[in-house]
């Protein structure tokens, strides 16, 4: 059984958009069933050669996914081999080895320099570069104009790297092309953005550095200012100060575009600490400063600039992110206003750029890593540009005495009044990729007039007449042809087995399909994106459309609430599925949305594609009501704190009916001293549980020792997306003594810590930790001082694992556990994580409690100094005579604690006193003195 359809109805990629509007256009928010934590680094270029923009995704900044565009902002995702347990700082793409496919290359801390070289088969990873250091942006280019590209690298502890091409498609460290390095190699370091350029029009590669170097205060020392080499004649040379900059401000990086359309090259320079620069080249390829001129005024802390037009108005516009995100947007003269867009509500540190649904319009894949380059809580985010009116036209360039992408190309359109020029770079900001592909926004212009494309080779083409609105593939020193040849595009879906042929459609000779067959036909019998490569009647290169074939397709639908979930009484909760769908619920109600207010499994079955798709699951739990407080009042007969007392020791009492703050809580309530009648309020509550949850590997795990060096108290960091208690872990050990567990925040700070002392074998230890939500990361640890005085070490001396386990590793939808600070090869000390929810508290109906206010008089002996004192346990009758007196003690509900006859001005005491209130009554020949007193000590 197959299906087949030219939208996609069902997809690998499920929509749930939500609509914005900006002033000048709108953008979608697009989230997905296929979700992705980065860091840095993202690739938006075309991988599989149908010149649609594809993604390259590093998940945690470490596992590298494939997405291939469907033609519609969808994708068909596949891993890839590269899994790294230290992040990466950069991703570059780019056909090095000249065989029509693009490759990958990818760099990063500890990780080397690997290369994934592709052919119709697939990848091959390989190592160019096998020593340990740490790089930043990279940038791929064809330094000596050979046809084959090299590459650049960042190293920001040593001089920069780069690797030529030794045309056969093997880059090779070449130490002495640019002589970059310093007399003093310390002063090499500090090296984060690097963009090749033809800075002068001149047809020759020059290379910008963007500097930063920590502790050096002085702005003009060598080891900050950025450095420009400038080629001439064979060599580069340092040329900085020359063109005006040799910028000494803390650079992260810069970019070269020609922001006010004269046919030069402008300098955008991103700093670290001051605000950014924008410099204006001159006629005499001098560059002056317009900073202030220009309105771009950011007060972000930037690390990635993305120049592109993003409204298709004919001029290049900027979008930054880092702690911030802003769109600037050019009015065509070198003069920005930010604009208040869905992009900077998304706050996103770090994007790039290609066009996802071939629309025209630019759009953004968004990551939020904390800076610089740590993963955190919040996925990536595709964000789809929704245009306006505006025209535009989009180039795929195929180099053939160039290099084949046409990097280092310079394209100028003419459109009635309108000139423009871009460049093409193979890598640019910091440690991206964005888009291979050339985009121009033409305002309300409906065609070109011309086209000039100035290879690398020193070849210039020119076409002309153009219509607006499509995308050409253009051959170096040929032709150049609408994308989109042959078959239609569309996604055919199977729910078995995938059988089917495919033929190459029209007059076209040399058919080439990107799975390596030349025939006109093939079969299709595996998932994937097929296309192909064609010569017409005129012998131009014709690139067709694809069609995708997807096989019994992922679909997912989740809940808004699912795993526990506890009510109280009388409450309830809204609950839907996302994407919107038509479901079925579990109680056969058919709602996209629903009330649910009783105790239950509640999950709702979509009908999907090929077979039923069921939801997760919400266990709702209703808590039985609270019953209200039964209360004992009191009565005052003079100016006194009053009593009150509960049936429930989990009373919350309240000076007014309606306020939100208890006063206090427990059974008995004294309030202040009152001398008038008064109202207090109370209500019960109850705290419901919820149940634990374990997670986390459950025990170790080793292929060899199960404990690591002396000198190591290593690490584990992890994300808390809701409050939890962290109940318990266990400890695995063979070295009994006292350990000291410490959780720690971002900062390093301790917030939490639990001293146990550890027997042979596994160990539950309870911790007790209340964790609250942050996209910040917690690491737990155990505490280095009390390991060297229990064992004379840095290492506490408990096992770790090093099979069994991928990072990161989820606990439900509340934990994420991350890596260890030595990398995903090892998993630290704490197991079986058991984990909980905070208690829901319940309450009663608040009912009310009145106070009051009776004094007792007695006229008879209004003007006598007689009057009852009392101490604790006992009390006395003062009067200026002695006499006998009888008196009685009783409670305030009138029960009599005890009885006697006494003598004034002697203390009584009053025996088997259980009360901590009561009333004393003197007799004094007829006539009556009653005082009340609180004995709040017992």
């Amino acid at each position: 059984m197959h299906k087949g359809s030219t939208h996609l109805i069902f997809i690998l990629f499920f929509n749930f958009i939500a609509q914005f509007t900006a002033a000048q256009y709108n953008w979608t928010h697009k989230t997905t069933n296929k979700s992705f934590y980065s860091g840095i680094p993202v690739a938006c270029a075309d991988i599989n050669g149908d010149a649609l923009d594809d993604l390259l995704i590093l998940d945690q900044a470490k596992h590298l996914w494939m997405g291939l565009q469907l033609g519609s902002g969808e994708f068909f995702w596949q891993s890839l081999d590269y899994h790294n347990t230290f992040p990466a700082w950069s991703i570059n793409v780019a056909d090095i080895d000249r065989n029509g496919f693009n490759d990958i290359l990818i760099s990063g801390e500890r990780t080397q320099v690997h290369i994934l070289y592709q052919n119709a088969s697939g990848f091959t990873k390989t190592l160019i570069d096998d020593t340990y250091f740490l790089s930043q942006a990279a940038a791929i280019y064809d330094l000596n104009r050979d046809g084959w590209l090299d590459f650049t690298l960042c190293d920001d502890n040593e001089v920069n790297r780069i690797y030529m091409n030794n045309g056969a498609g093997l880059l090779q460290r070449d130490l002495n092309i640019i002589q970059m390095g310093f007399a003093d190699p310390s002063f090499d370091a500090g090296n984060y953005g690097c963009i090749w350029t033809d800075l002068e029009n001149d047809g020759d590669p020059d290379l910008y550095i963007s500097k930063c170097r920590a502790g050096v205060e002085d702005s003009t020392d060598p080891r900050r200012l950025n450095q420009l080499w400038l080629y001439d004649q064979g060599k580069w040379s340092s040329s900085a100060d020359l063109y005006g900059l040799d910028i000494g401000d803390q650079s992260w990086i810069s970019i070269f575009e020609d922001f006010d359309n004269d046919g030069l090259k402008d300098c955008l320079v991103i700093n670290h600490y001051t605000p950014c620069r924008l410099f204006r080249q001159k006629s005499d390829h001098g560059f002056e400063e317009i900073t202030l001129a220009s309105g771009f005024n950011s007060g972000a802390i930037i690390i990635q600039a993305i120049p592109a037009d993003f409204d298709n108005d004919g001029d290049i516009d900027v979008l930054v992110s880092g702690n911030a995100s802003e769109l600037w947007l050019n009015d065509g003269h070198m003069h920005f206003t930010k604009v208040h867009t869905p992009l900077q509500d998304a706050n996103f540190s770090t994007c790039a750029y290609g066009d996802f649904n071939s629309d025209g319009f630019i759009d953004i894949y968004a990551l939020h890593a904390d800076l610089l380059n740590t993963p955190n809580n919040q996925k990536d985010q595709l964000w789809i540009n929704s245009g306006n009116e505006n025209h535009f036209i989009k180039f795929t360039l195929k180099g053939k005495n160039s290099n084949i992408n046409g990097i280092g190309a310079r394209i100028v359109v003419y459109t009635g009044s309108l000139f423009q020029s871009r460049e093409l770079h193979g890598g640019e900001a910091f440690g991206i990729q964005n888009s291979l592909n050339v985009h121009f926004g033409l305002k309300s212009f409906s065609n070109v007039d011309s086209l000039m494309i100035y290879w690398p080779s020193g070849i210039i083409d020119k076409h002309f007449k153009l219509s607006a609105d499509k995308h050409y593939v253009v051959e170096e020193g040929r032709c150049i042809r609408e994308l989109g040849a042959g078959i239609e595009r569309k996604v055919v879906y199977y729910c078995d087995q995938i059988d089917t042929l495919i033929s190459a459609s029209g007059n076209y000779a040399q058919v080439h399909w990107n799975t390596g067959s030349n025939l006109d036909s093939i079969r299709v019998q595996e998932e994937g994106l097929f296309f192909y490569s064609a010569l017409d009647s005129n012998q131009c290169l014709q690139i067709s459309n694809h069609i995708a074939f997807i096989r019994n397709p992922v679909q997912s639908f989740s809940l808004s609430h699912n795993y526990d979930f506890i009510l109280c009484n009388a409450e309830f909760l809204e609950l839907s599925v996302m994407p919107a769908a038509a479901v079925v619920w579990s109680d056969q109600r058919t709602a996209q949305k629903i009330v649910v207010s009783q105790t239950g499994k509640y999950f709702a079955k979509a009908k999907g594609f090929c077979e039923d798709v069921y939801t997760d699951t919400l266990n709702l739990v209703i808590a039985p009501p609270v019953l209200p407080p039964t209360i004992l009042s009191d009565t005052l007969i003079s100016k006194a704190p009053a009593i009150l007392k509960s049936d429930a020791e989990e009373t919350l009492w309240y000076e007014n009916e309606n306020d939100l703050i208890p006063v206090f809580s427990g059974s008995t309530f004294v309030t202040d001293s009152l001398e008038a009648s008064r109202t207090y309020w109370a209500e019960t509550y109850k705290n419901f549980v919820y149940p634990f949850v374990h997670g986390g590997l459950y025990k170790p795990l080793f292929n060899n020792s199960a404990y690591h060096a002396s000198f190591l108290n290593a690490q584990m960091h992890f994300n808390v997306y809701q409050d939890i208690f962290l109940d318990s872990i266990s400890l695995y050990t063979d070295f009994p003594g006292m350990r000291i567990i410490d959780l720690l925040n971002d900062l390093g700070m301790r917030i939490g810590t639990k001293e146990v002392y550890l027997v042979e074998g596994k160990n539950q230890v309870y911790l007790g930790f209340l964790i609250p939500a942050s996209d910040k990361l917690y690491t737990l640890t155990t505490n280095l001082e009390q390991n060297q005085r229990s064992f004379g070490e840095n290492s506490p001396k408990l096992q770790r694992s090093d099979v069994g386990f991928y990072y990161p590793l989820f606990i439900q939808d509340k934990i994420r556990l991350l890596t260890s600070n030595n990398g995903d090869s090892y998993y630290y000390y704490f197991y079986d994580w058991v984990i909980r929810k905070p208690d829901v508290q319940c309450l009663s109906e608040r009912v009310e409690v009145k106070v009051l206010y009776e004094p007792v008089i007695s006229h008879e002996l209004e003007k006598t100094d007689q009057k009852i004192v009392h101490r604790k346990g006992e009390f006395m009758l003062i009067s200026s005579q002695s006499f006998k007196f009888g008196w009685s003690v009783n409670s305030l509900d009138g029960r009599c604690i005890s009885i006697g006859e006494s003598v004034s001005n002697s203390w009584i005491k009053i025996p088997d006193l259980n009360s901590v209130a009561y009333i004393i009554n003197a007799n004094l020949g007829g006539k009556r003195l009653v005082s009340k007193f609180n004995d709040i000590s017992r």
